[in-house]
């Protein structure tokens, strides 16, 4: 897929849908990529609930590294 195709993608996305939420928690760009890893397996409520007791702890990937 070259640039043009991609850009013309993303843009059909962002006219469709400007402003997309999620029911996900989360309080940075790195938690909202966990978050949405873990969806991938279970649903956005399981995700909410593990996530709760796991960002307290480990928010960053150090933090989760260690």
């Amino acid at each position: 897929m070259n640039a043009n195709k991609r850009h013309e993608i993303f843009t059909r996305l962002r006219d469709d849908n400007p402003n997309p939420t999620t029911e996900l928690e989360y309080a940075t760009t790195f938690e909202l990529l966990i978050a949405v890893i873990l969806s991938a397996q279970a649903t956005d409520v399981s995700v909410n609930k593990a996530t709760d007791k796991l960002f307290p702890l480990a928010n960053t990937p150090e933090k989760i590294l260690a």
